[in-house]
């Protein structure tokens, strides 16, 4: 081995899948299990409690938008989960079918969100929490300005035509290691 590949293999990613679930839809008894192993899977690494929260809310927002939000199709693994281990952080990644109408206004929200600084972030969740109700799904559209909030801005996104009326939303969220 060259002193190259020793320094190519050394800054080398590990990734530790932690959790996966993949089907083609969720229903909130799953929700709740997945919810439950994660606490329990966290609780086996030496992860500050800080960090477990921020990680717990992050994976509870997105199960809740892939519950609330998702399209039902008879696609195969259109409804996914993970939460990996990386070297000094979390990736939480999901992915779920939303109608093709609804995916380019998510997209312009999380681009927004993602361009916000924390303080701007932090107001922006206070206005919501203040000014807006209850929608008929249950939500105050908090949803993405918490992860985006908890996650620092490292969220990225991607989105997968699945038919020509439902597209995939994909999130990666990745939570550091304070």
């Amino acid at each position: 081995m060259s002193i190259l590949d020793i320094d190519i293999y050394q800054n080398k990613m590990t990734i530790l899948p932690l959790l996966t679930y993949r089907n083609n839809n969720i229903d909130y008894n799953t929700v709740s299990n997945l919810l439950t192993q994660l606490w329990t899977i966290l609780d086996k690494y030496d992860i500050n409690v800080s960090n477990k929260k921020k990680i717990y809310s992050v994976a509870t927002e997105c199960l809740e938008n892939i519950y609330k939000h998702s399209e039902f199709i008879e696609k195969e693994d259109s409804v996914s989960f993970q939460v990996n281990l990386l070297n000094n952080s979390i990736e939480i990644k999901s992915s779920n079918p939303i109608n093709i109408n609804k995916i380019l206004p998510i997209c312009e929200r999380i681009e927004f969100l993602k361009g916000l600084n924390n303080n701007s972030i932090k107001q922006l969740y206070l206005h919501k929490i203040k000014k807006r109700g209850i929608s008929n799904k249950g939500g105050a559209g908090l949803g993405l300005i918490l992860m985006v909030r908890k996650a620092e801005g490292k969220i990225d996104f991607r989105t997968e035509t699945i038919n020509k009326f439902v597209s995939s939303l994909v999130l990666t969220i990745n939570i550091s290691f304070t």
